[in-house]
């Protein structure tokens, strides 16, 4: 089953076909009139769109990592903007063209006048670069998390713990405390599959 799209989301579709395509005809306009403005503006357009699933990835990871509730509703749009990713890599490709026009390290003849640069030229050369890129790209698609099909932690059974117990928590023991009265201990549940 698609799903259907409503009305005004369809409204958002048709202006953004309408307002991305001239976007593009924009950029040409000003890189035909400006490279270097239109490759600086378009890096940091990149940046912006490379930040959102970056920045996903990021809570999806601590929220793995420490737990809780608070991540189960948001988890659904952070992973919809970490499969942005693959895009927005995609979207660094005019960036290869436009090295030499944004960076000095990728101009031969700025390298050769500047002992600087040229200490630097094994790290920063053009090829070095872009294979380190695709390094990083294929470590960061192996580690994203990947769509849980699990449920979410406040629904997974916890194992029974027993009145007593060095596990029973700080929390369980203040609770009973507070109430006033001597709960039974709860009830071991048969292991899950």
């Amino acid at each position: 089953m698609t799903p259907t799209r409503t009305d005004p989301m369809r409204k958002l579709y048709r202006a953004a076909g309408v307002i991305g395509p001239a976007g593009i005809v924009l950029l040409l306009a000003v890189a035909y009139a400006d490279r270097a403005a239109a490759f600086a503006s378009y890096l940091s357009m990149w940046w912006f769109l490379l930040a959102l699933p970056l920045g996903s990835m990021a809570v999806l990871c601590v929220h793995n990592l420490t737990g809780g509730a608070w991540g189960e509703r948001i988890r659904l749009p952070l992973e919809r903007a970490l499969s942005m990713l693959p895009v927005t890599l995609l979207l660094s490709i005019p960036l290869w063209f436009g090295l030499p026009v944004l960076y000095a390290w990728a101009r031969p003849d700025e390298v050769s006048a500047s002992p600087l640069l040229q200490a630097k030229v094994w790290y920063l050369a053009p090829p070095l670069f872009a294979a380190r890129a695709a390094i990083v790209a294929k470590v960061r698609f192996q580690e994203a998390p990947e769509r849980r099909s699990d449920p979410p932690r406040s629904a997974r059974v916890q194992p029974a713990r027993r009145r007593g117990s060095p596990t029973w928590s700080v929390r369980e023991r203040s609770a009973t405390a507070l109430a006033g009265s001597r709960r039974p201990a709860p009830t071991r549940r048969p292991p899950s599959p």
